[in-house]
């Protein structure tokens, strides 16, 4: 009868600590939730910070449907034939932009703008795009170098937050600023 207990409780404590963590799982929003969105460029940079190319409506809603909470765009309205502002709100979510023009706004006042922006969002999910992920990648490295004054770093973090074409463009305003 004593084993009958034992084994009771052995199986009823395994059930639990099994179950346990499907109930509580952590409610962070993983790359691969995302992921299924196909959008290019894709990646995640940081916890619940994702940046991208350009999401197509159907992804948007995808997006929205994953548990994204929060839309960034770097693009001016010039660069799109919809209104994406509108579209992300009817969806549920906020849309936040800081429009970056190529070349005149890879700069530092929009770099500082599009960190006050994330800081705003707190730890909420959020994709945060351009055309294609490289200005994305240029305002994290500008910020990142000008704060810290380490521009290896800097590119380092711009790549990782989708980055390419603008490397150079970035290294010289580090540089010269």
């Amino acid at each position: 009868m004593k084993g009958y207990r034992l084994l009771r409780s052995f199986l009823a404590a395994l059930l639990i600590t099994s179950v346990l963590p499907l109930v509580h799982a952590d409610d962070a929003l993983t790359y691969r939730d995302v992921v299924k969105t196909q959008i290019e460029n894709l990646s995640q940079p940081a916890p619940s910070r994702f940046s991208s190319a350009q999401p197509s409506q159907q992804q948007l809603a995808e997006l929205a449907a994953a548990g994204v909470k929060h839309i960034i765009s770097l693009r001016p309205a010039s660069e799109l034939e919809w209104n994406e502002r509108e579209v992300v709100e009817s969806l549920g979510m906020t849309f936040h932009n800081v429009p970056v023009a190529v070349p005149d706004g890879i700069n530092l006042e929009n770099a500082e703008e599009f960190s006050r922006v994330l800081e705003s969002i707190g730890d909420e999910p959020v994709l945060m795009h351009c055309a294609s992920g490289n200005r994305v990648g240029a305002m994290v490295a500008l910020k990142h170098g000008a704060d810290t004054g380490d521009l290896d770093t800097a590119v380092t973090l711009g790549k990782a937050w989708g980055m390419t074409r603008l490397e150079s463009m970035v290294r010289e305003k580090l540089t010269t600023e």
